[in-house]
C-alpha cells in the first residue's frame, strides 16, 4: 500500500510538472507572437480619420502648447460630428487625442499603447474571476490569459483597426478593455465585505466613471457591461437560493446602487442614439 501511494504521488508530481512547463511553453509563444507586430509598429503612420479628428487639436497644441485648449478643441469636434456624421460622444472626443497632435513622430506608439491597454485589461479580468474566484494557480492564470490574448490579437477581423490605427483602436479596442475593467469592478462591489468600505466606495465611483463614458462609446462594449453584471447578480441569487440563505439587507441594498451607473451609462447611450449626425451616416432609419 505505501508503495501504490509513492507512485501516485510521483505521478501528481510528473502531471504537475508536465503542466508547468505547458504553461511557459504557452507564456513564451504568447510573447514570441507578439514581436511582429511590435516590430511593424516602427513603420505605423497616420491615415484617413486621423487628420481628420486631430487637425483642430494639433493646431491648439502647436499654439498654444495648453491641454486645456486642445481639450477644448476636441469638444468642439465632438459637437460638430455629432450634428453631422456620429453621435459617439466619448469616441469622437478621444479621436481628437492621436499621439501626432502632440509630436508629429509619435504615431509609433499607438501599437504599443493598445496591447498594454488590452493585456492589462484581460490580465485583471481573468485574475479576478479566475484565481480570486476559482482558486486557480498563478502560472495557469497567466497561461490561460496568453491564450486568450493571443486568440483576441492574432485572430483579429481587422488587426489595422484593433492594433495600428489609432482611431479604430480607441472605437474598438479601449471601449472592451474599460467594460472588462468595469465588470471587475462591479463583481467586486457586489462581494466586498462591509469593513471595507473604503474600497467599496472607489470600486463603485470607478464603475460609475467607466459606465458613463461607455454610454458614448462604440455599442457593442457599452452593452457587454450591464449584460454581464445583470447574469453575475441572478447567478449570485440562484446560488443563495440553492443554499436557501436570505440576502442581507446591505446585499440588496448594493444591487440597487449598481442602477446609478446603469441609469448613466443608458443615458449616453440615448445621447449617442439621438444625434442628428447618425441619419447621415447610417440612414433614416438608423
Amino acid at each position: 500500500m505505501p508503495q501504490q501511494n509513492s507512485h501516485e504521488l510521483n505521478t501528481d508530481k510528473n502531471k504537475n510538472k508536465a503542466a508547468r512547463w505547458l504553461s511557459v511553453l504557452v507564456i513564451a509563444a504568447f510573447i514570441i507572437s507578439l514581436l511582429p507586430v511590435l516590430y511593424l509598429s516602427f513603420t505605423d503612420v497616420a491615415t484617413g480619420d486621423d487628420y481628420g479628428y486631430g487637425a483642430a487639436t494639433r493646431a491648439a497644441w502647436l499654439g498654444t502648447h495648453s491641454l486645456q485648449a486642445v481639450f477644448t478643441a476636441a469638444a468642439d469636434g465632438v459637437r460638430g460630428t455629432y450634428a453631422s456624421w456620429q453621435g459617439t460622444w466619448f469616441s469622437v472626443f478621444m479621436f481628437a487625442l492621436n499621439p501626432e497632435v502632440f509630436n508629429a513622430h509619435a504615431y509609433w506608439i499607438v501599437p504599443w499603447l493598445v496591447l498594454t491597454l488590452q493585456i492589462c485589461s484581460v490580465l485583471t479580468f481573468t485574475h479576478h474571476f479566475l484565481v480570486i474566484r476559482c482558486g486557480m494557480d498563478g502560472l495557469t492564470w497567466v497561461s490561460v490569459s496568453c491564450l486568450l490574448l493571443m486568440a483576441e490579437i492574432q485572430c483579429a477581423m481587422s488587426p489595422q483597426s484593433a492594433i495600428f490605427w489609432y482611431v479604430g483602436t480607441t472605437h474598438y479596442m479601449l471601449p472592451f478593455a474599460m467594460a472588462l475593467f468595469a465588470v471587475v469592478l462591479g463583481d467586486r462591489f457586489l462581494t466586498l465585505q462591509d469593513g471595507t468600505r473604503g474600497a467599496m466606495i472607489r470600486d463603485y465611483v470607478l464603475l460609475l466613471i467607466l459606465q458613463t463614458l461607455l454610454g458614448g462609446a462604440s455599442y457593442q462594449a457599452a452593452l457587454l457591461v450591464p449584460l454581464t453584471l445583470t447574469v453575475i447578480l441572478l447567478m449570485k441569487r440562484a446560488a443563495a437560493g440553492r443554499q436557501k440563505t436570505d440576502v442581507s439587507h446591505a446585499v440588496f441594498r448594493r444591487e440597487c446602487a449598481l442602477l446609478i451607473p446603469f441609469i448613466a451609462e443608458l443615458a449616453g447611450l440615448i445621447i449617442s442614439a439621438k444625434a442628428p449626425g447618425n441619419k447621415a451616416r447610417g440612414g433614416e432609419n438608423f
